[in-house]
């Protein structure tokens, strides 16, 4: 007897099958997945056709299959992935590299002509050309000093505090920090 109404026991098992399909052939254990390795497969299933109700039932197969559903890289993950583009980057979206792979984004005419932009347009700040990385915990970018302490980057503070208030952003700030971003350029 199915728990699930039939529509959505279907899909699920769908959903489920696709993911054993993509650990096989990625060499992933499908039980022992890690968040990162979910959104490749969903990124992977929407750009071979997959619907956005398709990527959404990987993401909850997946989670729960997996326990990633715990963590608040896998609730980021879903709450985000439906602003992914479809088939890589393109006018509205770009992808940069970051410390440990890449990090999709959107693109730079989206960027607001009077702000910075930690991506496309970085102010003038210490650590504006050092290498960047994303918390995935708190959906923030950092900056990497040559001393390898993150920072978080100046305009991503800015525009949290724009986006979620002041609050926040001052919350955002507190890190172990070495003095590298507060340093005079």
């Amino acid at each position: 007897m199915n728990v699930l109404p039939e529509p959505m026991h279907s899909r699920m098992l769908a959903a489920g099958e696709a993911w054993l399909v993509w650990a096989a052939a990625h060499k992933v254990s499908p039980l022992d997945a890690t968040c990162h390795e979910l959104e490749c497969a969903a990124l992977d299933l929407r750009a071979h056709g997959g619907t956005e109700i398709d990527v959404l039932d990987l993401l909850d197969q997946v989670g729960f299959m997996t326990g990633l559903w715990r963590t608040a890289e896998w609730t980021h993950l879903r709450k985000t992935i439906d602003a992914f583009p479809a088939r890589g980057p393109g006018p509205t979206s770009d992808e940069v590299s970051i410390k440990g792979g890449t990090l999709r984004t959107h693109g730079p005419a989206k960027c607001a002509a009077d702000d910075f932009c930690p991506i496309h347009r970085p102010s003038p700040h210490p650590l504006a050309t050092a290498p960047m990385a994303w918390r995935h915990d708190v959906a923030l970018l950092e900056r990497v000093c040559p001393h390898g302490v993150h920072h978080p980057d100046s305009d991503a503070l800015e525009y949290a505090r724009r986006t979620h208030g002041t609050d926040i952003g001052d919350r955002l700030a507190v890190h172990g920090c070495d003095g590298c971003c507060r340093k005079e350029t």
